[in-house]
């Protein structure tokens, strides 16, 4: 096996090496200071010294030749056990790591552990908080979000990079598994049929359209669309370019009719890279 290269241009330039299990420090080939990240990943069934040995390795060696270096720790297949025995196997994980490296480093070192899955949108959100991390500009976002939701009374909003289905940003309230579980739903079907099979022809860019939930399931403006959930919210995907977008729900009545103005639309394509 080897190490694998893979470049993705989302908010920011990613370049992502895909490390075999067997990898050390040493046949790395490069230092560890000209990463970012290191996201090491352990099956949550492995409680064995050999994996929880070399992420030690990793973290002594970062320690030493790059301190800012972010330690992401994903404790994968999650679905493989019961819920008690998987929070029991990613408590011991995770305690077995800190006493390993404290026999080595004696300052507290900053890292984020995920339970993740493919079987879920759990490796999505754990992929989207290391994006996170490394995006300078996340403040700005954030508070353009929060502006965005103060002027269009929306309860919550999501910027997404759609084809990797990870979010780059949020406003300030909490992020429920629930919601972002419907976001990356929603954003797999924009990705299976596209945004244009749902265009308006008729809708300008600038119009603004009055959407009575009663009679919409899923409605284009433009470059804009909204979906009706079963439960009376509304959801807004704002396309932004060819792979940012905005999303935004709102919980209303089914009879309620509201008014959707893209009013910070600018200030994103400000911020977000072009095409």
């Amino acid at each position: 096996m080897r190490t694998v290269k893979h470049t993705y241009d989302t908010i920011i330039p990613l370049e992502i090496w895909d490390c075999p299990g067997n990898i050390t420090v040493e046949t790395l080939g490069v230092p560890l200071s000209v990463f970012s990240t290191l996201v090491f990943v352990i099956d949550i069934r492995d409680l064995y010294n050999q994996p929880i040995s070399r992420l030690v390795e990793f973290i002594i060696a970062a320690y030493h030749h790059n301190p800012s270096l972010n330690l992401e720790i994903f404790v994968h297949k999650a679905e493989k056990l019961q819920e008690d025995e998987k929070i029991e196997n990613f408590r011991q994980i995770n305690e077995r790591l800190q006493l390993r490296w404290q026999d080595f480093i004696e300052q507290q070192l900053l890292m984020n552990f995920y339970l993740t899955s493919i079987f879920d949108h759990s490796l999505h959100q754990a992929f989207s908080k290391v994006l996170q991390r490394l995006t300078d500009s996340l403040p700005y976002l954030e508070e353009l979000l929060n502006i965005y939701c103060a002027n269009s009374q929306a309860s919550k909003v999501f910027l997404f990079d759609a084809p990797s289905r990870l979010y780059v940003a949020s406003d300030a309230s909490p992020v429920d598994t629930a919601t972002y579980n419907l976001c990356c739903d929603n954003l797999a079907m924009i990705n299976a049929f596209g945004t244009g099979l749902y265009r308006s022809v008729s809708a300008s860019p600038c119009q603004w359209r009055i959407i009575d939930v009663r009679d919409v399931a899923f409605t284009d403006i433009h470059t804009s669309h909204t979906v009706q959930k079963v439960y009376g919210s509304i959801r807004k995907v704002n396309i932004i370019n060819g792979h940012i977008l905005s999303l935004c729900f709102d919980v209303v009545s089914r009879s309620a009719k509201y008014i959707y103005i893209s009013i910070n639309r600018n200030n994103y394509e400000d911020v977000a890279p072009s095409t």
